[in-house]
C-alpha cells in the first residue's frame, strides 16, 4: 500500500471511530481524509446509495430556495458537509480487518462515553433526588462525551448495534479474546441508552436487535421481551413511567407528545 493510500485509510478510521468521543476531532479528521484521499489519486469508490443521497440533496436545496426564507435553512445546508463521511469511509476502509478495527474503536470510545454518563447520572441524582423524575425529563439528561442526549444515545444505539453484528456474524467465527470485554462493553453502553430516557432510541436499539437475533437464530428473539419485561417490572429509576410517557401524559412533565404537535 502507497504512503499515500495509508495515510488516507488511517485519518478515514479516525474520523469514523472520534464521533463517539469528539464530533469536532471527528470533522476535522474527516476532512484531512478527504483531502488525503484526493491526493491518493486512487480510483473512487461510490457507495450503492449515491443517487438517493444526490436526490435528497437537489429536494433539499429546492426546497430551500422555495422557502422564502433562504438565510434560515443555511445551517442544514452546511450540514451536507458531514456526509463526506459515507464516501470517505466506503473508498478508504475495503478489508473486514479494517472495519473491525473501527467497530471496536467505536466501543471502547462509547463505553468511556457512557461510563462519564453515569458520572454526570449520580451527580443529577443526588442534586434532587426527591423529584428526580421531573428535574431529570424536563431538564437536562446525560450526554456523554456530546452535548445533547439525543447524540448520545444515537452514538450508542449504533455502536451497541455494530459491535453486536461484528459478534454474532463475524466471518472468522468471533476472535475469541473479543468476547470477554466486548460484550460487558455491551452492558454498559446498553444501559447509558436506557439512563438517557430517550425513548426514540430505546425504540430503534429494540428494533436493531431483533433484526440481528432473528437472522442469527430466531428462538433468541424471545430474549429481547424476557428482557424488557424485566426492566419494566423491577422499574429502577421510574424507567416503566418514561416509557409509559409515550401513550399517556405523566402530571407534572412536559408532554412531549403535545410539545411536538
Amino acid at each position: 500500500m502507497r504512503r499515500q493510500e495509508q495515510a488516507a485509510l488511517y485519518l478515514a478510521g479516525a474520523a469514523a471511530a472520534t464521533t463517539v468521543v469528539s464530533i469536532a476531532a471527528s470533522q476535522i479528521l474527516l476532512g484531512l481524509a478527504f483531502v488525503a484521499i484526493l491526493a491518493a489519486r486512487d480510483k473512487w469508490r461510490w457507495p450503492p446509495v449515491i443517487w438517493p443521497i444526490l436526490l435528497w440533496i437537489g429536494w433539499t436545496l429546492v426546497s430551500l430556495a422555495a422557502s422564502g426564507h433562504a438565510r434560515g435553512g443555511l445551517p442544514q445546508v452546511k450540514k451536507f458537509y458531514v456526509w463526506l463521511m459515507l464516501f470517505v469511509v466506503y473508498a478508504a476502509l475495503r478489508t473486514l480487518p479494517q472495519i473491525r478495527a473501527v467497530t471496536l474503536a467505536w466501543t471502547a470510545g462509547a463505553t468511556l462515553s457512557a461510563l462519564w454518563g453515569f458520572g454526570q447520572f449520580v451527580h443529577m441524582y443526588r442534586s434532587t433526588p426527591r423529584f428526580f423524575y421531573y428535574v431529570y425529563v424536563n431538564g437536562t439528561r446525560i450526554t456523554g462525551f456530546v452535548d445533547h442526549w439525543m447524540t448520545f444515545s444515537a452514538l450508542l444505539m449504533m455502536t451497541l448495534l455494530m459491535a453486536g453484528a461484528m459478534l454474532l456474524y463475524s466471518a472468522d467465527r468471533r476472535p475469541g479474546w473479543l468476547i470477554p470485554w466486548v460484550i460487558p462493553a455491551l452492558a454498559i453502553i446498553a444501559a447509558g441508552i436506557l439512563l438517557a430516557f430517550t425513548r426514540s432510541m430505546w425504540v430503534g436499539t429494540i428494533a436493531g436487535a431483533l433484526w440481528l437475533l432473528w437472522w442469527k437464530n430466531k428462538w433468541l428473539v424471545a430474549a429481547v421481551p424476557l428482557l424488557i419485561g424485566i426492566v419494566l417490572l423491577v422499574n429502577t429509576l421510574e424507567v416503566r413511567e418514561r416509557a409509559f410517557s409515550a401513550f399517556t401524559a405523566k402530571e407534572g412533565v412536559l408532554d412531549s407528545r403535545a410539545h411536538r404537535a
